[in-house]
């Protein structure tokens, strides 16, 4: 994994607003898992929320070979 942050755009007009640089090589059959361990609104944009993403990889031997905790501004679904 790499230090410092980068500022990067998702899908949808939604930015990182932490995200580490993280450069792995991966070999076939690597697993890979992302969660997402918090999500909440954003004060002061109404539309968009603040979520935290959890992204690990694995080897075949279930061995953690990368790890990276990274927010992201989204777009909320419309209130109904």
């Amino acid at each position: 994994m790499g230090g410092g942050t980068v500022r990067g755009v998702l899908p949808h007009g939604s930015h990182f607003v932490r995200a580490p640089a993280v450069i792995v090589a991966v070999e076939p059959g690597t697993r890979v898992e992302n969660e997402v361990l918090v999500a909440r609104k954003s004060k002061s944009r109404p539309t968009q929320g603040i979520v935290t993403f959890e992204n690990r990889a694995y080897k075949q031997d279930d061995t953690l070979v990368c790890r990276a905790v990274r927010d992201g501004l989204m777009h909320t679904r419309p209130e109904r």
